[in-house]
């Protein structure tokens, strides 16, 4: 079993999409199911013979728990709707594990984001505001103003950034590949220290609304805070109205 089981894996995750494109987990291994099972029934069995009512504890608590998820993981693919087929990500995956409610600003967690601020903003002070600030992308104008602040007009005592601004469009982007996208990059130098983003059309239904993006201050010295929209070669026309950048606690 397992010779088998290198020699398949090797073969099957050989090709350049050893990921398989949309699906839940690898499904190429389906197929080693039959050769697979032997050693799980032989585990199983040796450990629900056994006197310990430990071991018998733990596999029936484990066989419970993964048919709790085989059952929730084909819900949400298919009516939950909190599995994206492949746009999942790290984050995304354990912020949703295995929970029923939906909240629209984890789908910023599909994107490069890696951890989301829920709560409350303690001791928010503004560091930026630009009322004025209204950029217009479409097909020919792809990228917004860019923007950047330098470190020193942020607080070093602060836990987190968050940019802010009000966006609008007249028909929604529904192409993951072709959102607009909320930029936001920590850099010391010439070097990055912190890359941030997510797609601005995942979180907004096309109505005025305003859309945020927050960055934990990082620990590592940096100089400046970059701030800018990119239409992603997308065709559809969106406006940014107005920008501005808090410097907040948790």
């Amino acid at each position: 079993c397992f010779i088998f089981s290198m020699l398949f894996m090797y073969i099957a995750f050989a090709w350049d999409i050893w990921w398989y494109g949309g699906s839940l987990g690898q499904r190429a291994m389906v197929q080693a199911y039959p050769i697979l099972i032997f050693p799980m029934c032989a585990l199983a069995e040796k450990l629900i013979r056994s006197r310990s009512h430990i071991a018998k504890v733990l596999v029936g608590g484990i066989a419970v728990l993964f048919m709790y998820a085989n059952l929730w993981f084909t819900h949400q693919c298919h009516l939950g709707g909190l599995v994206h087929v492949g746009s999942m990500t790290k984050a995304y995956y354990w912020q949703t594990l295995l929970t029923y409610e939906k909240d629209i600003e984890d789908k910023k967690l599909l994107d490069n984001l890696s951890e989301l601020y829920k709560g409350e903003l303690r001791n928010p002070q503004v560091i930026y505001q630009d009322t004025a600030y209204n950029q217009v992308m479409n097909a020919q104008n792809q990228f917004g103003e860019k923007v950047i602040i330098a470190a020193d007009k942020v607080p070093s005592d602060s836990d987190w950034m968050r940019v802010s601004s009000k966006v609008s469009f007249a028909s929604k982007e529904w192409e993951n590949w072709k959102m607009s996208q909320f930029v936001v990059q920590v850099k010391n130098g010439s070097n990055m220290v912190s890359d941030n983003m997510y797609r601005i059309q995942r979180v907004m239904d096309g109505l005025p609304q305003t859309v945020y993006l927050d960055v934990r201050y990082p620990d590592e010295p940096f100089t400046e805070v970059e701030i800018y929209f990119w239409n992603a070669e997308g065709q559809k026309e969106i406006t940014i109205h107005t920008l501005k950048l808090e410097a907040f606690n948790e």
